[in-house]
């Protein structure tokens, strides 16, 4: 499912989902996982196609940790780690929700 960021209305129902955000929580509403779609595609994470784009993320990753490669290592290791483990899934807001989760979850691993 393709979704269009500029069109979908969020509701009420985002209150709670915000909130979890606040507290590093994920969002568990459709609209919650659809409005973490669009602010990932608006930051390239995830591309037209509705693919994680991995390389957007390590040149992130690059700049904040320049000059600890210790860091950076573990960082590009998360990020292929998630994008070898991302399932196909045609709804981007599902899919969304899925990178969060593979991402939330691998930053405890360490490299």
């Amino acid at each position: 499912m393709m979704i269009s960021c500029n069109k979908i209305s969020f509701v009420c129902s985002l209150t709670d989902d915000v909130e979890n955000l606040k507290n590093r929580k994920l969002p568990q509403s459709k609209e919650g996982k659809c409005m973490m779609a669009c602010i990932l595609k608006k930051l390239n994470v995830i591309n037209k196609d509705g693919k994680f784009e991995v390389a957007t993320v390590k040149t992130w990753m690059a700049d904040k940790y320049k000059g600890n490669t210790v860091k950076l290592t573990r960082a590009y290791a998360r990020a292929d780690n998630c994008a070898e483990q991302l399932p196909a899934i045609e709804d981007e807001c599902e899919f969304a929700a899925k990178l969060l989760e593979c991402t939330k979850k691998n930053k405890k691993l360490k490299s």
